[in-house]
C-alpha cells in the first residue's frame, strides 16, 4: 500500500511540473499599461489608459442572505469524525474533517485533503503554498513573510485554472495577514483561478510591497475567478514603495472574466498599490464599502461596476483615474464619492445608471492632465439619472463634466455643478459642462445649479460643440456668481444665461476686438433660451451671470412741502404744482470698462444728447400695442454753466423728443404711489418716501402690463465701442419730506437777495455774497439748474403733540436753551431777568423746485424780524440749535433736541431787523427779559456784544488770561522779595 501510495505521489507531482513548464498556460504576469491619454473631443469607446478587450454581460448580480444591512453569520460546522485527538498546548492548528492536531500550520495544510475544514488554535504562520479546496476557520492569526513556494515558482497558484477549487477563510476570529517578501522574484504573491472566500467577519490582509527592486502584484485573476468578501468579511491589500513602479493590487487576465463580489455588510480596501485593478473585472458591491485609494497610478480600469442596498464607495486620492468602467449603476442609496483622483473621477464608457435614491459626488479630480470629473464617452447611448438623485460635480481642475454621449437627467434630480476650473491645454472649452460630438444628447434639470465655473478659452459654464445637443434651463438665478475667467469680479446674484465665447451669430464689437467672452465689466448678449423640449445646437458657449448694469439713479432730495414743484409726477394729470415734488435729477453709471473706454481724462462721461454717443430707449406697451420711445438726456447746469455731478457722474434730466418729461414716481412705505393731488402734507411731515423714474404716463417699467414701460436698453456707440445694453437698471432714490407749519404765510419763503439788500420792515430776508453757490441737499457738485430761486423758509416751530405722553417740543428747547444760559451766565451779562423766548425754524430751499434744500458755500446774513414787542432798544441773546432739523421721528425729539450743539450768534439790532450771520440752519430763539409786571425790559446797554459767540472757548480763555494773571502777581511777588 505504501509503494501504491509513492506512485500515486509522483504522478500527481509529474502532472504539476508538466503544468508548470507549458504542457498547462501560466498566468500573464506583465501586462504593458497604454498611456496613451483621451482628450475631451476625442470619441472614446473603451476605458482609458488599458488595451481594448472584450466585455461581456454576466447576467444577474449574485443573490446575499442580508438585507439592508442585517448580516446573516452561519458559523462553520465541524464534521464528525471519530479520528479526534486530544489537543496538546504546542498544538496551532486541527482538521476538523479528520480530527488530527498539528503543532505547524504548514504540516496541517500539507497532510489535508480537497474539501477539508483546518480550525486555527492559535497564532500560526504559513510559508508553503497549496492547491486545493480549503476551509480556514478557528481564532487567530496566520501570518505569511515571504513568498509561498510550493509550486517551485515563487508565488502560490491556487486552482490552476480549475475554477471549482475554493479557499475560504471563514469566521471573525480569524485574520491572515499575507505580506510579500521584498527583493524576491517573481513579483506575484497569489495566481487565482478559483474561488477566494472571505466571510462571516474574516479578514484578509495582503501587503505589496515593491521596494527598490520593482514592481509586485498582489492577485492575479485568471478567466473564472472570483473573490467574495460576505457577511462582515474584510479584505484589505496594502501597497508601499509603488511609486513609479507596474504592478497593481488586482490583474486580470485579458478575457476581463472574473468577479469581485462584496456584500452583507463586508469591507473591501485597495489602498497604495501603483494601479488598484486593471483588465475589466465585474464588480458587486452589495450593504458594502468597498474603497481604492492611495494609488499611485489608476484606481482602476474597465470593467462593470455595481453599487446597491446602502454601499459605500469611494475613490480617494489616486494619482491616476478614479472609478474607470464600461458601465455603472448606482441604486437603493449608494452612495459613491470620488475626490482628489489625478485623472478622470468617473469615466463610464458604455452607460450609467442612477436611480433616485442615490447620490454620486465627484469632487476635486484630473489635477495631473486634461481630463475631466465626470466622463461618459459616445458608448453612452442610454444614459439616465433619476429623479430624486444627488449629483454633486465641484471644484475639478478640468470640466466637471465630460459628455460625448447620451445622459438624461430628470427634471428633480438635485444636480450641482460648481467651481470646476478648466485651464488645460492651449484650447480649454467647457468649465463646468463639455458637450461635443455628433452623439452627445444632454438632457438637464430644470433647477440644476450650474455656476461659478471658468475655462480658458470659451463657456465658462457650458460649452456645446458643433453636432452635440443640449437642453437647458434657467441659469441659477439669485445664487452669487464669485468667479470669472480673471477671478476678479465682484459678488453679484446671477440672472441669466449669457453668451460666453465661440458664439458666431453674434458679431458685437469691444475694444481690440474683442467678442462674447463674459466679464463684469464688458457687454455681453444674453442668451436667448430655447422652448422647454427643444435643442441647443452649435458651437455656443454659456455663462450664469449677470449683465455689466446701465443704472439710473434718482439724486437722493430733501424738502419741504408746499413748494411750487415738478408738473409731472406719476399721472400727467396732476397739474397742480403748488404742492410739488421736486424736479428728479438722474445719474447713470455705467460698466467700468465702457466707462473707461469713453472718459476722458478721468473726467465724468458726458452722456447728454449732444455727444451723440448715448442712448436710452424703452419699448411702451399701450393697450397691447408696442411704440419705441427714446429719452433725451440734459445735463444739469446753473446760470454760469457749471455741471452738477454725483458719485463722478453728471447729472441729468431726461425727457422725449416732444418735450414731454418722465414722471417722478414717489412711494411711501407701505407701496402706495404719492401724487401731487393725494399727497397728504399733515402725514408727510418727517416721513421717507422712494423715488424712481416712470414713463411719460405715469407707468412703471414691469414688463408685461398693459400701459407699461418695458425693454429698457442703454447704448453706446464710440469708434471703439459699440454696444447695447439688455440689463438697464431703473435704480430708486429717496425723498425725505419735512413739514412747515405756516403754509400760507406769504412771509413764510424770501427770495434771498444780494449783499447790501435793505430789507422790509417785518418781513424775514437773507443775503449773500456776489458769487456764492448753492448746492442740493448741500452735496458739493450737485448745483441747482440755472431757473432756481434760493429762498428763506422762514417757519414757527412744530406743534407739539395733544396727547400726554407726546413730545413738548417748545418745552425741551426751552430747557435746553436754560442750561446754556445757566452755564455761562448768560442772562446775567445781559441784563435779562424773567426771561421770554420765541422761537423760529429757517432753512434755504429753491422755491422754484418744489421746496428743495440747499445750502450756500459762503456765509449767509439772515435779518430775522423783532418778536412783539421787542426792538432794537431791547437787550437780547439770539441761541441757534444747530444742525437740529426736522428730519427726526417724534421718538427722537427729545433726545435730538437735548444733545443738540448750541452757539451764540453775534447780533446787530437794527431799526426793524435782527441781523446775524450763519452758515447753517435750524431753530433758532430769541431771548429778552420783563419786569414782574411783565413789561419788557429796555436795556440795550447791556445787550450782547460778541464776546459768547462761542460760549466754551470762551470760557476757556477766560480761564486760561486768570490763570496768567495768577503767575505774573506770583512772579512778582517772588521778585519783590
Amino acid at each position: 500500500m505504501k509503494n501504491l501510495k509513492k506512485f500515486f505521489g509522483f504522478v500527481v507531482a509529474l502532472s504539476m511540473t508538466l503544468s508548470l513548464s507549458g504542457v498547462v498556460s501560466t498566468p500573464i504576469l506583465a501586462v504593458e499599461e497604454n498611456t496613451d491619454q483621451v482628450t475631451e473631443d476625442q470619441t472614446v469607446t473603451e476605458t482609458p489608459t488599458e488595451e481594448k478587450k472584450d466585455e461581456a454581460d454576466t447576467g444577474e448580480a449574485p443573490v446575499t442572505d442580508e438585507i439592508q444591512g442585517e448580516v446573516v453569520t452561519e458559523q462553520p460546522t465541524t464534521p464528525e469524525s471519530d479520528n479526534t485527538e486530544e489537543l496538546a498546548e504546542t498544538d496551532v492548528a486541527k482538521n476538523l474533517t479528520t480530527g488530527a492536531t498539528y503543532e505547524l500550520l504548514d504540516t496541517a495544510v500539507e497532510e489535508a485533503t480537497e474539501g477539508d475544514t483546518i480550525e486555527l488554535l492559535k497564532d500560526a504562520d504559513l510559508t508553503k503554498g497549496f492547491n486545493k479546496t480549503l476551509t480556514f476557520t478557528g481564532n487567530g492569526k496566520i501570518t505569511t513573510n515571504k513568498q509561498l513556494t510550493s509550486n517551485g515558482e515563487g508565488w502560490m497558484c491556487f486552482g490552476l485554472y480549475d475554477s471549482s477549487r475554493e479557499l475560504t477563510l471563514d469566521g471573525a476570529g480569524l485574520t491572515w495577514e499575507w505580506k510579500s517578501e521584498v527583493g524576491t522574484a517573481p513579483w506575484l504573491m497569489l495566481s487565482l483561478s478559483g474561488k477566494l472566500n472571505i466571510t462571516n467577519g474574516a479578514t484578509l490582509s495582503m501587503t505589496v510591497d515593491s521596494g527598490s527592486t520593482g514592481s509586485r502584484n498582489a492577485i492575479y485573476m485568471n478567466a473564472g475567478s472570483e473573490i467574495n468578501v460576505t457577511n462582515g468579511g474584510h479584505f484589505n491589500i496594502f501597497g508601499y514603495s509603488t511609486d513609479g513602479k507596474e504592478g497593481q493590487g488586482l490583474q486580470l487576465d485579458k478575457t476581463g472574466q472574473a468577479k469581485v463580489n462584496v456584500t452583507g455588510g463586508s469591507t473591501f480596501l485597495i489602498d497604495g498599490t501603483n494601479r488598484g485593478y486593471v483588465n475589466s473585472p465585474e464588480i458587486y458591491v452589495d450593504n458594502s464599502q468597498f474603497t481604492v485609494q492611495n494609488c499611485t497610478a489608476n484606481a482602476s480600469n474597465g470593467g462593470v461596476f455595481t453599487a446597491t442596498n446602502y454601499a459605500v464607495v469611494k475613490y480617494l486620492n489616486n494619482a491616476g483615474h478614479g472609478l474607470s468602467a464600461s458601465r455603472v449603476n448606482l441604486s437603493n442609496y449608494t452612495n459613491f464619492e470620488s475626490d482628489n483622483n489625478g485623472y478622470y473621477g468617473v469615466y463610464a464608457s458604455a452607460d450609467l445608471q442612477v436611480d433616485g435614491t442615490s447620490t454620486l459626488k465627484v469632487t476635486r479630480n484630473s489635477y495631473n492632465g486634461d481630463f475631466a470629473g465626470l466622463k461618459l464617452t459616445s458608448g453612452v447611448t442610454d444614459g439616465h439619472v433619476q429623479d430624486g438623485a444627488v449629483v454633486t460635480i465641484t471644484n475639478n481642475y478640468c470640466s466637471g463634466l465630460s459628455n460625448n454621449g447620451n445622459i438624461k437627467f430628470d427634471d428633480n434630480v438635485n444636480l450641482t455643478i460648481v467651481d470646476n476650473v478648466n485651464d488645460k491645454g492651449n484650447t480649454s472649452n467647457g468649465g463646468g459642462i463639455y458637450n461635443s460630438g455628433n452623439a452627445a444628447n444632454l438632457i438637464l434639470p430644470q433647477n440644476a445649479l450650474i455656476y461659478n465655473n471658468s475655462a480658458k478659452t470659451a463657456g465658462d459654464d457650458i460649452y456645446n460643440g458643433n453636432g452635440a445637443k443640449l437642453q437647458i434651463s434657467q441659469p441659477s438665478i439669485g445664487n452669487i456668481l464669485t468667479r470669472d475667467g480673471d477671478d476678479t469680479n465682484e459678488d453679484q446674484a446671477i440672472t441669466n444665461w449669457f453668451y460666453d465665447g465661440a458664439n458666431p451669430s453674434y458679431s458685437g464689437k469691444m475694444k481690440n476686438g474683442e467678442t462674447a467672452r463674459w466679464n463684469q465689466y464688458k457687454y455681453v448678449k444674453t442668451f436667448t433660451m430655447p422652448e422647454a423640449g427643444e435643442n441647443v445646437t452649435g458651437n455656443i458657449g454659456l455663462k450664469a451671470a449677470y449683465a455689466p448694469v446701465t443704472t439710473f439713479t434718482p439724486i437722493d432730495l430733501t424738502m419741504y412741502v408746499g413748494g411750487e414743484g415738478y408738473e409731472n409726477v406719476d399721472k400727467v394729470e396732476d397739474n397742480d404744482t403748488s404742492n410739488g415734488f421736486p424736479e428728479p435729477g438722474y445719474y447713470v453709471t455705467l460698466p467700468k470698462e465702457i466707462n473707461n473706454a469713453i472718459q476722458s481724462n478721468g473726467q465724468p462721461v458726458d452722456l447728454s444728447e449732444e455727444t451723440n454717443n448715448f442712448s436710452f430707449e424703452y419699448t411702451y406697451n399701450y393697450n397691447n400695442g408696442e411704440e419705441l420711445r427714446h429719452w433725451k438726456m440734459t445735463k444739469y447746469t446753473d446760470a454760469d454753466g457749471s455741471e452738477s455731478t454725483k458719485d463722478g457722474n453728471y447729472v441729468y434730466s431726461l425727457a422725449l423728443a416732444d418735450g414731454r418729461k418722465p414722471t417722478l414716481r414717489v412711494i411711501d412705505d407701505a407701496g402706495n404711489i404719492q401724487t401731487n393731488a393725494n399727497f397728504d402734507l399733515t402725514n408727510a411731515v418727517n416721513k421717507v418716501y422712494t423715488t424712481m423714474v416712470g414713463s411719460v404716463e405715469g407707468g412703471s417699467f414691469t414688463s408685461g402690463e398693459i400701459n407699461e414701460s418695458k425693454s429698457l436698453t442703454a447704448n453706446v456707440q464710440t469708434d471703439t465701442i459699440d454696444v447695447d445694453f439688455d440689463r438697464t437698471v431703473i435704480a430708486t432714490g429717496k425723498l425725505y419730506v419735512r413739514g412747515v407749519v405756516n403754509v400760507t404765510d406769504e412771509n413764510l419763503i424770501t427770495s434771498i437777495q444780494k449783499d447790501g439788500t435793505d430789507p422790509k420792515a417785518g418781513v424775514p430776508m437773507a443775503t449773500v455774497p456776489e458769487g456764492t453757490n448753492f448746492y442740493i441737499n448741500g452735496e458739493e457738485g450737485l448745483e441747482v439748474q440755472k431757473n432756481a430761486d434760493p429762498s428763506l423758509l422762514y417757519d414757527d416751530i412744530l406743534p407739539e403733540g395733544t396727547d400726554a405722553n407726546n413730545d413738548r417740543r417748545i418745552g425741551w428747547l426751552t430747557e435746553k436753551a436754560e442750561q446754556l444760559c445757566n452755564q455761562y451766565g448768560l442772562l446775567e451779562q445781559a441784563g435779562i431777568t424773567n426771561p421770554q423766548y420765541s422761537f423760529k425754524y429757517m432753512d434755504i430751499v429753491d422755491q422754484n423746485n418744489g421746496n428743495v434744500v440747499l445750502k450756500a458755500d459762503k456765509n449767509v446774513t439772515v435779518y430775522m424780524p423783532y418778536p412783539e414787542g421787542v426792538d432794537k432798544d431791547t437787550s437780547i441773546i439770539v441761541l441757534h440749535y444747530k444742525d437740529l432739523n426736522r428730519d427726526m421721528t417724534y421718538d427722537d425729539v427729545q433726545s435730538a433736541i437735548m444733545n443738540c450743539e448750541m452757539e451764540k450768534m453775534t447780533v446787530t439790532q437794527l431799526d426793524d431787523h435782527i441781523e446775524f450771520e450763519t452758515t447753517s440752519f435750524s431753530p433758532f430763539v430769541v431771548i429778552w427779559g420783563t419786569d414782574e409786571a411783565g413789561e419788557i425790559v429796555k436795556n440795550k446797554d447791556r445787550a450782547d456784544t460778541g464776546l459768547f459767540q462761542n460760549a466754551p472757548l470762551y470760557i476757556a480763555l477766560m480761564t486760561a488770561c486768570a490763570s496768567l494773571v495768577a503767575i505774573i502777581t506770583i512772579k512778582r511777588r517772588i521778585d519783590a522779595k
